[in-house]
């Protein structure tokens, strides 16, 4: 029998695709919600929340944030997505617009200001790389979730959600349709080992 090659077995470890669509729409709401926290009229909520502000070298692009977590983690914040930097461990990345976890080897805090910067990110292939990805994305999902219980809890339900209706696209972001950042992060959090556990094991014996 021949062996997988690595782009089959890199498939296997795609989220499944309710979970897959609830987290893009999670994740632009929430960048759309970084990006004015930014601006609130008592400060930068990010600098606040421990954040480092990384402005690009040459000032033609945004600045990037880096957050140090308890966890020994770094995450760093674009407007177009997310890197969890672990070290040895490796890295994660996830776009602001697809949620679909992108491994790297390289554990560093890129020092990137575009998406075309970021070191070689790809679909894990390995079991021990999977298992990595699974864990780095829980703490992505851990520390967004901790974020947005500070911001409420200092600033209120009432600031979110003028913050989502200055949104263009507004309507596709209401609690209505299921976004509400706090409890969506945390369901997304409940869910995630189960989803690991199947896609780590594409055809249980």
């Amino acid at each position: 029998m021949s062996k997988k090659s690595p782009a089959k077995r890199a498939r296997f470890w795609r989220l499944p695709p309710k979970l897959e669509k609830k987290g893009s729409l999670l994740l632009d709401c929430q960048m759309w919600c970084l990006g004015r926290d930014i601006c609130h009229s008592q400060g930068n909520l990010l600098i606040q929340y421990g954040c480092e502000r990384c402005p690009a070298p040459d000032g033609s692009q945004k600045s990037a944030y880096v957050l140090a977590c308890s966890s020994g983690i770094k995450l760093v914040f674009w407007g177009f997505g997310i890197f969890c930097a672990a070290g040895n461990t490796g890295g994660l990345y996830l776009n602001r617009y697809h949620f679909r976890p992108q491994y790297s080897p390289d554990g560093r805090i890129p020092q990137a200001w575009s998406a075309a910067e970021l070191p070689e990110c790809r679909a894990p292939i390995t079991a021990t790389e999977m298992a990595t990805a699974s864990g780095m994305l829980a703490d992505i999902l851990d520390e967004l979730y901790r974020y947005e219980t500070c911001v409420l809890d200092q600033y209120g339900t009432k600031y979110r959600e003028n913050v989502i209706w200055a949104h263009p696209n507004h309507s596709k972001y209401s609690p209505q349709h299921g976004v509400d950042l706090k409890l969506g992060w945390q369901s997304l959090s409940q869910l995630l080992p189960v989803a690991a556990m199947n896609i780590s094991n594409p055809n249980p014996i």
